[in-house]
Parts: structure tokens; C-alpha cells; sequence
């Protein structure tokens, strides 16, 4: 099993508009595909500004197809090219892929 974990940080003052953008992204992409189950985060203590999106998958195979499902589906790029451009900090992107410890 791998976790996908993409975390941005918010800008100032815009944390609850990043949480329900981020949910909302993340129920669009359950619907694109329903076996990733991603899910939301806020960070707590020292990333409160720091908003994660998690899924679980089977391998690294499953991830790579998880994303491009995703990417390339109509519905996510309509939904990008409409999101708010003021939500999140340019260049605070992160991804991490980790694997279950055997």
C-alpha cells in the first residue's frame, strides 16, 4: 500500500474558502475515481496554514492511474481552470509518496 499526500498553504485569512475548495476537489475527484478515497486534512500546531489532500492505494501502479484518470478527466480541468486564484501560496505545493512498513 502507498499514501499520495498533496499539501498547498493557504493564503492568510482564507482557510475556511481553501477547506471547502479542497473538499470539493476532493469529492470530484472520489466521483472520477471512487476507489482512491481521498480525503481532507488542515494542519494542526506548527502547519496550520497547510491544507492536505490523502489517499490510500494499493501501489505505485494504482497511483500513477489514479492520477492521470483524474488529470485528464473534463470535469477536473473545468474545475481547475475555475478555481480561485487566490487560495492557496504559489510555489507551497508539496507531494510526498510514502509506503506501508512491512
Amino acid at each position: 500500500m502507498v499514501r499520495f499526500q498533496r499539501s498547498r498553504k493557504c493564503r492568510r485569512h482564507n482557510k475556511e474558502a481553501a477547506l471547502r475548495f479542497a473538499s470539493q476537489a476532493a469529492a470530484l475527484a472520489n466521483r472520477i475515481v471512487p476507489e482512491a478515497h481521498f480525503s481532507v486534512f488542515s494542519g494542526r500546531f506548527d502547519s496550520v496554514d497547510r491544507i492536505y489532500w490523502v489517499a490510500d492505494l494499493e501501489g505505485l501502479v494504482a497511483l500513477e492511474t489514479t492520477l492521470e484518470k483524474i488529470e485528464s478527466d473534463r470535469r477536473w480541468k473545468k474545475f481547475m481552470a475555475g478555481a480561485p486564484k487566490d487560495l492557496f501560496v504559489d510555489g507551497s505545493a508539496e507531494e510526498s509518496v510514502l509506503e506501508l512498513a512491512s
